[in-house]
């Protein structure tokens, strides 16, 4: 039985040449194919929306939000691989949610954005390179090597400018510190570094710290930022601005501005768990275990903020 990267592997070859329609029509039925064919996915996906919808989700809802993923995910990508052809069309179709929160941040003088795997992420460093802002991506490849040199070549077409996981931290901070970049990477699920657990949908999981750890370093704003798809186009969906703590431990300044992370990344999917692409198991079946840094956070928690670094090189576009 083909993977599931195996499966949109063949939906972007199947699908490259087709006019936009008829790409979205064949990505629709191989992400039913997916759903049928990759059972562990679909229990995992499953597992995760019951979470996100609280106690006594319907049934129903939770396979029509699973089901409706699998299609999406394969719309996504049909995107990301036509991108190079339809890149002022699919640029056209992007709106901005709470644009100012991006300038405020922007003014810093660079910026961590902290996606997820949440819509069309990928479209975020488009959408700078657009406004002329330069933009490094922090990628965790598959260990597969054929999915791994699809999304390679797949990115280029992009003009992404690409960091692997375990050697972001120097030059991300490096960049940063220079004036006038962003730093972009996912935010919901660790990648070969310790993760800080901390409380999502009450339940215990762990985050990543890598990029909190960046913007701490580097004395900039954390931004949460997220794409949503919708019936004629992407949203990307700022969120507000998180300032690095001063006064405080890395550990604890760290685990504060995760924490506000995880509390916009709820909202977000709350709201739209059909568009929350994790395929494996996130949430622990004994969940419920308080989350054993939250009575050290919030007793007595310094949230003074770093002032803001004078803003170098070129303007906001």
């Amino acid at each position: 039985m083909p993977g599931l990267p195996y499966l949109y592997c063949i939906l972007i070859t199947a699908a490259s040449s087709l006019p936009r329609a008829l790409s979205y029509w064949v990505a629709r039925r191989v992400g039913e194919l997916a759903y049928v064919l990759h059972w562990r996915a679909r229990l995992a996906l499953k597992s995760n929306i019951r979470v996100v919808i609280g106690a006594g989700a319907n049934e129903h809802r939770v396979r029509r939000a699973a089901r409706q993923a699998f299609r999406l995910y394969g719309m996504f990508i049909v995107d990301l691989f036509g991108f190079g052809g339809l890149r002022r069309e699919i640029l056209a179709t992007i709106r901005e949610d709470n644009a100012a929160a991006f300038a405020r941040a922007w003014s810093a003088g660079g910026v961590v954005i902290c996606s997820a795997h949440f819509g069309s992420w990928d479209l975020i460093p488009a959408f700078l390179a657009h406004r002329r802002i330069s933009a490094l991506c922090i990628v965790a490849e598959s260990p597969d090597p054929i999915v791994a040199g699809v999304f390679r070549r797949l990115r280029r077409t992009l003009s992404q400018k690409i960091v692997p996981v375990g050697r972001a931290m120097r030059r991300c901070v490096k960049a940063l510190q220079c004036g006038q970049w962003a730093v972009i990477a996912l935010g919901d699920r660790p990648f070969g570094e310790r993760g800080v657990p901390l409380e999502l949908f009450g339940r215990r999981i762990l985050f990543p710290q890598g990029l909190a750890r960046i913007a701490l370093h580097a004395r900039v704003p954390l931004l949460p930022a997220f794409v949503r798809r919708e019936a004629d186009g992407y949203v990307i969906l700022w969120g507000t601005p998180i300032l690095p703590p001063s006064d405080l431990r890395r550990r604890d300044a760290v685990a504060i501005m995760l924490r506000a992370y995880a509390a916009q990344l709820a909202a977000v999917v709350r709201r739209h768990p059909e568009q929350w692409f994790i395929f494996h198991t996130l949430f622990d079946p004994d969940g419920q275990t308080p989350d054993p840094l939250r009575r050290r956070l919030e007793k007595g928690a310094d949230l003074r903020l770093v002032p803001a670094r004078q803003p170098t090189g070129r303007p906001l576009p």
